[in-house]
């Protein structure tokens, strides 16, 4: 493999995380405006309340963020 494939593929991976993380923080983000608990929320989507506990409290300290600018915030920490 060259370093334009190790490159392609790198990129590839980096896409398909940040996408993943995007639509996770979406949904939590609809959940939230419905007024739905911590709890209910990772019920509801299959995850444990500690794995999304970061981007729970991130969404409720900042409710007008976007998707985008709540993964910024996660980044950066």
């Amino acid at each position: 493999m060259d370093i334009r494939e190790e490159g392609l593929e790198e990129g590839l991976e980096i896409g398909l995380s940040k996408g993943e993380s995007l639509k996770l923080i979406s949904l939590i983000q609809k959940k939230i405006q419905k007024s739905k608990a911590l709890e209910t929320i990772a019920d509801e989507i299959e995850e444990t309340p500690d794995s999304i506990q970061s981007i729970y409290d991130l969404i409720k300290q900042h409710p007008e963020k976007s998707a985008e600018e709540i993964l910024e915030c996660m980044c950066m920490d």
